[in-house]
């Protein structure tokens, strides 16, 4: 405070000539409501950033959580969204009827050189594979592309409006040009695609069964893929190979066990039988002799 506000405050006679000291007190009352009214009308400035950020706080942490949370949930839907493959399933011990259909045909016993695949990764990735891996190589095609299918496909009931040949316990079908709307769980797809970045050909006549090992045609299906689609196809079909440019996969099934169900019709019996053992997964990758083993129950 200076000389001439001390003076103001206290009545000091200094301030005006003609003032009494009960003026001067008057005029310093005056001077505390002109301070005050000046306090509550000047902008508080130093706290104007702080509640500012306050407030910009409070607007943007739900929409951070949404967004958080969002992008978490978008990642498990993605992941199960990657398609499994039939053994992928029997392996993880997540098995349905589509996996299980694979496995119908082995008793007890060690059967070699089953469900063969390999892959070959230079401009495209070439994958081929045997008879029991046509759905999966449709499926794939179908769930990454949107595209038109030529070929034969089975089912094991009439589907109406369209004829179909009798082969043995199922219908065949043969079209051009369709998706797979109208023919969803079917028996078999034995179809093609010739796309741009997706080439798709698989054999028209599923082999007879009891083939000699050796004889087990490995290129009954072949999908060459532009390289964008490794990281999914790899994840579909060789989750647990090793980083390589080409693969050849078997697998050798050793059934020990098989519990038969009681109780259901004798045409039944196999279908819902339960086999058990392990699948020993011989993978050569690059040259180099990789063996992985999986408990077997279906």
């Amino acid at each position: 405070m200076n000389i001439s506000e001390y003076s103001f405050v206290y009545g000091h006679k200094n301030i005006g000539k003609n003032q009494t000291s009960d003026d001067g007190q008057q005029d310093g009352a005056d001077y505390y409501k002109y301070k005050n009214s000046q306090a509550k009308d000047k902008p508080q400035n130093y706290n104007l950033s702080y509640v500012f950020v306050i407030k910009l706080h409070f607007t943007i942490k739900p929409f951070l959580y949404i967004k958080i949370a969002s992008e978490k949930i978008y990642k498990q839907i993605l992941s199960r969204a990657v398609m499994e493959s039939f053994l992928a399933k029997i392996i993880r011990g997540n098995a349905d009827a589509e996996s299980r259909k694979y496995f119908l045909r082995f008793g007890k016993g060690d059967y070699k050189r089953r469900f063969l695949i390999s892959f070959n990764n230079g401009s495209k990735v070439k994958i081929r594979g045997g008879f029991e891996w046509a759905n999966d190589f449709v499926r794939f095609v179908n769930e990454n592309k949107e595209t038109k299918f030529s070929g034969v496909i089975m089912m094991k009931d009439k589907v109406p409006g369209r004829d179909g040949k009798k082969k043995g316990g199922s219908f065949a079908y043969e079209v051009s040009g369709v998706n797979l709307k109208e023919f969803e769980n079917a028996y078999y797809y034995l179809l093609n695609v010739n796309d741009s970045d997706i080439v798709l050909k698989i054999k028209k006549s599923l082999p007879k069964p009891g083939k000699n090992e050796d004889k087990i045609d490995d290129k009954f299906c072949s999908l060459d893929l532009d390289l964008k689609y490794w990281n999914k196809a790899k994840e579909a079909f060789f989750l647990d190979v090793p980083e390589c440019k080409k693969a050849k996969i078997e697998h050798e099934i050793l059934i020990n066990e098989i519990d038969m169900p009681k109780g259901v019709s004798p045409e039944k019996i196999r279908e819902l039988a339960k086999r058990k053992g392990k699948i020993i997964r011989k993978m050569d990758c690059d040259g180099k002799e990789v063996v992985k083993e999986y408990k077997l129950e279906v």
